[in-house]
């Protein structure tokens, strides 16, 4: 059986609490420059394929970099998300009940106080998947397909399917299913499929290269002011694309380098993924060690600021 990464978070000399995780690290052409995963291993990739799951949105030549950034992002529902997915659901000639994705409390601080001030409640809008379920309509829309784009039988839905199956030789048809938190399907995978996935960034493909700018010119759309992907997009100048997935999943991608990373924390937890997908950034060459510190800090304080412990992993290439 192959190792487990170890992430420890301590409090003065003891450790407080610990977290497992499997991880791969892949070249263009598939080789595996650090893998300790079970090949039998699943798992829900969720928010972390979004940019593959908009496959088909960048047909549509009308489409904004603003717009293919969102249908890619775990956006926090600050002001300026809700103005580009309210300016899009409008051009679509849609409302709110054309979105399966519930209403949600916006992660960014700013627009939920906001909401509050005023005795609003959140919308859909609000929901940091809507960009994705706009781009989804947008296809719909553009297929003059019908707009029932969650139900698993959907032409869209067979079309992701298909996707996945051609680029990891793997038929998703054939895979476990279940409904993600925003309502639609998301499907099992093992981290050797969603490396796959990942790889596929990286080809100069019309899509993908669409994706790489859309990211790299409009990073605040992808998450938000402190979201660790936003940080990462910013700070590389869009030479890493990372994506967080729901239950301590993370990708991304190295344009440069030309490298893919995945990998899943076992129970989930998200602090441990920030910590690992850092530290896996910095032994790959794609981050500095100052950059990395200023990414998750291995340090951690009490409210005071005082320094009581620190975060480590036994990772190492």
């Amino acid at each position: 059986m192959k190792k487990l990464i170890n992430i420890n978070f301590s409090r003065g000399n003891v450790i407080e609490s610990s977290h497992r995780a499997l991880a791969m690290i892949s070249d263009l052409d598939s080789n595996k420059i650090f893998d300790n995963v079970d090949d039998n291993f699943l798992t829900y990739p969720r928010s972390a394929v979004k940019s593959l799951q908009c496959f088909l949105l960048t047909e549509n030549r009308n489409i904004s970099e603003k717009q293919v950034a969102l249908a890619c992002a775990s956006h926090h529902g600050a002001n300026s998300h809700i103005s580009e997915v309210s300016l899009w659901l409008n051009q679509l000639h849609l409302d709110e009940s054309n979105l399966v994705c519930g209403a949600q409390t916006p992660y960014d601080i700013k627009s939920e106080k906001e909401l509050i001030l005023k005795n609003q409640s959140p919308s859909k809008l609000h929901n940091n998947c809507s960009g994705k379920h706009l781009g989804l309509l947008q296809v719909c829309r553009n297929k003059d397909w019908p707009l029932d784009y969650w139900n698993y039988d959907h032409p869209i839905q067979l079309q992701i399917r298909n996707f996945f199956s051609e680029i990891t030789h793997h038929d998703f048809k054939k895979t476990p299913w279940g409904i993600d938190g925003c309502g639609i399907p998301t499907y099992a995978c093992s981290l050797d499929h969603l490396s796959k996935m990942s790889l596929e960034l990286l080809k100069p493909s019309g899509h993908f290269i669409k994706v790489k700018n859309a990211v790299k010119n409009h990073p605040e759309f992808v998450g938000g002011e402190k979201s660790l992907c936003t940080r990462i997009l910013k700070m590389t100048d869009g030479r890493v694309f990372a994506k967080v997935g729901a239950e301590g999943v993370y990708f991304a991608v190295d344009y440069e380098k030309k490298l893919s990373i995945v990998l899943k924390i076992l129970d989930g937890a998200s602090r441990a993924a920030e910590f690992l997908i850092s530290r896996i950034l910095l032994q790959t060459g794609s981050i500095n060690e100052n950059e990395c510190e200023q990414l998750v800090s291995s340090e951690t304080k009490n409210w005071s600021g005082q320094s009581v412990g620190h975060i480590s992993s036994d990772f190492n290439i």
